[in-house]
C-alpha cells in the first residue's frame, strides 16, 4: 500500500484504499482478517485496550506474523 496524505482524503476514499488494498492478499489473510472483525464485532470495546489489541492483531495478520 502506497503512502499518500490520508489527512486530505475523505473517510470513504480511505476506506475504499484499505479495501483495494486487502483484496490484493492472498485468501487466508483475508479470512483471518474477516475473522478478526466479527470477533471484534461481537465483543463491546469497553476499554482503549481493546481496540490497541484488536490493531495489533490486524497488523500482525497482515504482516503474516504467528500469533
Amino acid at each position: 500500500m502506497t503512502a499518500r496524505r490520508f489527512d486530505k482524503m475523505s473517510r470513504g476514499d480511505i476506506a475504499g484504499r484499505i479495501i483495494e488494498y486487502l483484496e490484493t492478499l492472498d485468501r487466508s489473510t483475508r479470512e483471518q482478517l474477516e475473522a478478526s472483525m466479527r470477533e471484534a464485532m461481537s465483543s463491546p470495546a469497553d476499554r482503549p485496550a481493546d481496540r490497541k489489541s484488536f490493531f495489533s492483531t490486524w497488523e500482525n495478520i497482515i504482516k503474516g506474523i504467528e500469533f
